[in-house]
């Protein structure tokens, strides 16, 4: 029996023909991604995927056999993250870059069990936190950072956190540090992260560091990162992703990450709320 012959640019899979996914974006010819045109539409559409169920984990977009698309958190609300998989391309009017770049890992990187709550959360906040300032923005920033470190304090020595707190008190705001000061900080971070741990015992060698402190070693470096990279760029999301290493169960250290920054973020929206009355 002959083979059927395709359309042009159709190829044959057995029995089926099928269109060839653009490598670039994932996505079939035939299903250009529209962006939304407000921010409504936007939470809309994020909605409109969790009640379908066609939020996916560890990819940004994939269709089903039927053409329906599915896509990760972050591109249901920021589809224009699809075309390059990078979260800096989600638009700066849906949320700060650096809340971009923690949701796949939020997304991603979270227990199973979790998994539903923490969208369905991340759904009602995103609905409401296009209230929410720039400043409002920056301070939960430096809360993200706190909440990395506390992640890490089991595994920090107490010299080093009584440093890390001056900068970034766990309670309150932010401390200033002067040149000199900075520098120290630098030092004790510097310090834990040498690859080995030093002794002043003679003839005894020097060990290398546990996993856990490995990773609390690289967490703690982006202390010494400048705000920009921990504003605007992935500093927060590398810094959860070392702080949940000082765990056995990784997943639920993100998961109990994620919920204190959820915490902050309502509480930031309530605030808005209340100046509006």
């Amino acid at each position: 029996m002959l083979r059927p012959q395709p359309k042009a640019g159709w190829r044959y899979y057995g029995r089926i023909f099928f269109l060839p996914t653009n490598p670039f974006t994932h996505e079939s010819k035939h299903m250009a991604t529209s962006y939304p045109a407000s921010y409504p539409e936007r939470v809309s559409r994020l909605n409109k995927h969790i009640g379908q169920g066609t939020l996916i984990r560890d990819k940004y977009q994939s269709f089903t056999m039927e053409g329906r698309e599915r896509v990760c958190l972050l591109a249901a609300l920021a589809p224009e993250v699809i075309a390059r998989k990078e979260p800096s391309n989600c638009p700066g009017d849906v949320m700060p870059k650096w809340l971009a770049h923690l949701t796949p890992l939020i997304d991603d990187l979270g227990t199973f069990d979790a998994w539903q709550g923490t969208i369905r959360r991340y759904a009602k906040l995103a609905g409401d936190w296009h209230l929410l300032t720039g400043d409002a923005w920056d301070r939960l920033a430096i809360k993200a950072c706190r909440i990395g470190l506390g992640e890490c304090q089991e595994m920090t020595p107490p010299n080093l956190w009584a440093a890390i707190d001056k900068r970034w008190s766990l309670e309150g705001t932010e401390a200033e540090l002067n040149g000199d000061q900075l520098i120290h900080l630098q030092d004790l971070v510097n310090k834990q992260v040498a690859p080995y741990r030093t002794t002043s015992v003679p003839g005894v060698k020097p060990q290398p560091w546990s996993p856990s402190q490995k990773s609390a070693r690289k967490a703690l470096r982006a202390l010494t990162a400048g705000r920009q990279d921990i504003t605007y760029g992935g500093g927060i999301e590398s810094m959860w992703r070392d702080a949940r290493g000082c765990h056995i169960a990784q997943k639920a250290s993100i998961d109990r990450m994620t919920n204190l920054l959820f915490d902050a973020i309502q509480k930031e929206i309530d605030a808005a709320l209340a100046e509006l009355g």
